[in-house]
């Protein structure tokens, strides 16, 4: 603003400009003088005492490399959209850009339902005025049914592609998070939230494979030699312990907060993994395998359905197969 008045303009104008206080505009030229070294003068005109840039009008500029990641970040954080990060981000990319410059980098949207910008955009603007919401959420506990809470919004998280809330569920005294994607509705309430200064969530945080928070459990998991190459590529937690078996299997040892998101890495890996510890995990597991396994066995007469060419009838039988030639499949572990 101070390139565009050449003739400088006085705290006063700067603050009715830029809609904030006087004060903040004494300390941020008080920064830029003495932190950043820009010149800016301080010159009396008819009484009043204006603020001069000296030298040429400041301009922003970048580097094609610096223009790509602004735009890779950009597009990075689709599952943002709606915040006024992700739109300053977005401003600041277009600003800087150059038609002229070839990019190599290029971003593929995630393949996922794009979340309603109002959502982000109230639980922001609730923080930002440190007011109450009240939301209307699909809870996984619940096979998916809405459930209203009224929360203490505390922040905004992105782990991976997702976009979650970290906030204090007033009805259960307790902390929450909350997956975004499944908000359907955020009402901010005129009642102001309370403040928590207790509540640390780094630490919480610390040691959860995504969002989730529990009690810290030290786990071991085998990867069978087959796919040990890839968990580098797939970690469970950072800082985790891997060490290598002489059949060259791995085995990965971390501390991690509850079992719930690290059951389901397990299972990610399919026949590959194996816990070792601890126990409550690879029960968790066993049972989860069992009910999956118990959806696709065969029954001794095995059932079919054969869709006939032509007239379209569909009709229902038992399978020809010889006896015992059913397939089976053999879940096996050590120990």
């Amino acid at each position: 603003m101070l390139g565009e008045h050449r003739g400088g303009l006085s705290s006063q104008k700067l603050a009715e400009r830029l809609q904030v206080s006087r004060p903040t505009v004494d300390r941020d030229l008080k920064a830029l003088r003495e932190q950043v070294g820009i010149a800016i003068a301080r010159k009396r005109v008819t009484g009043e005492v204006r603020h001069v840039l000296e030298g040429a009008p400041l301009a922003l500029a970048a580097t094609p490399t610096e223009r790509a990641a602004l735009q890779l970040a950009y597009h990075s954080l689709e599952s943002l959209s709606g915040t006024s990060a992700r739109g300053a981000l977005g401003a600041l990319s277009t600003e800087l850009a150059d038609e002229s410059t070839a990019q190599h980098v290029r971003v593929r949207p995630p393949h996922r339902e794009p979340i309603a910008p109002t959502v982000l955009a109230s639980l922001e603007r609730a923080m930002q005025t440190g007011r109450r919401v009240r939301v209307r959420v699909r809870v996984a506990k619940n096979a998916g049914r809405a459930t209203t809470y009224h929360l203490d919004p505390l922040a905004i998280r992105s782990s991976g592609l997702d976009p979650y809330l970290d906030a204090w569920a007033i009805e259960r005294g307790a902390l929450r998070t909350f997956k975004i994607a499944r908000v359907e509705e955020v009402v901010v309430l005129t009642e102001r939230a309370d403040e928590h200064p207790d509540v640390d969530l780094d630490a919480l945080f610390a040691s959860a494979v995504k969002t989730w928070q529990g009690d810290e459990t030290r786990v071991r998991i085998r990867i069978a030699n087959e796919a040990a190459w890839s968990v580098r590529e797939y970690p469970l937690v950072a800082g985790q312990l891997v060490f290598h078996e002489p059949d060259g299997a791995v085995i990965v040892e971390a501390d991690v907060a509850g079992l719930v998101e690290v059951s389901r890495w397990v299972l990610s890996w399919g026949r590959h993994a194996e816990v070792l510890e601890p126990a409550a995990l690879r029960e968790r597991v066993r049972e989860e395998l069992s009910v999956a396994l118990g959806r696709y066995r065969e029954d001794d007469e095995v059932r079919s359905r054969k869709v006939s060419g032509g007239d379209g009838e569909v009709r229902a039988g038992r399978g020809g197969g010889r006896a015992g030639s059913t397939r089976t499949t053999q879940v096996r572990g050590e120990g």
